[in-house]
């Protein structure tokens, strides 16, 4: 047919508006039963970073368009924690769109991995002072506020998650000024067996 061209930039007209692009990071939810139930590992962010003092999932983003985000899930594991992690033994847990305070916005990929060799340690104290397992029902504070939506997500069940934050939102999880939307969870329409979609 004329006229009409494959995906990228080819056809498009020069005052199209530019594609929205955003980073893609990866979160590791490594997950064992404890004496009080389901514990999730934890690190403690320290130093000069993002959130330095919060609690947050073991996490990095993609390094690259030439690696997958099952590879950089298990890269940033072993990285930070020192985990050995099989990439068959990587679920997909959820998605989280977010954008924080300062309006940027990015893609986070949950993973849950229940099995894998080694005791988690601090392995990058430039970046991490504390590593720990915490009942997902009592998780720690401060804890950053992306992390802990995408966590809600995973406990009810969700497979996408939007956490978009206000200007002057707490970087920091703060359940008094949570909006709903925040950790909004949003399963996929899915067909209904008399026709159309149910949500």
């Amino acid at each position: 047919m004329a006229g009409v061209t494959g995906g990228g930039s080819a056809g498009r007209s020069a005052d199209a508006p530019a594609r929205h692009t955003v980073p893609v990071d990866v979160h590791l939810l490594a997950v064992r039963t404890g004496s009080a139930g389901a514990e999730v590992l934890l690190s403690r962010r320290a130093g000069a970073v993002y959130a330095a003092g919060m609690w947050h999932a073991p996490s990095g983003h993609v390094d690259g368009a030439h690696e997958d985000v099952v590879t950089a899930v298990v890269r940033e594991t072993l990285e930070e924690t020192g985990l050995v992690v099989h990439p068959d033994d990587v679920r997909a847990a959820v998605a989280v769109h977010h954008r924080g305070p300062g309006g940027r916005a990015r893609i986070g990929f949950f993973f849950e991995v229940t099995r894998w060799t080694g005791t988690p340690r601090v392995r990058e104290p430039q970046v991490c002072d504390a590593i720990d397992w915490f009942p997902l029902d009592a998780l720690p504070a401060p804890m950053v506020a992306y992390c802990r939506a995408g966590i809600d997500a995973y406990r009810a069940g969700g497979g996408i998650a939007v956490h978009f934050q206000d200007p002057g939102d707490p970087i920091a999880h703060d359940p008094a000024r949570d909006r709903p939307r925040a950790a909004a969870v949003r399963p996929f329409p899915v067909p209904h067996p008399q026709g159309g979609l149910s949500p």
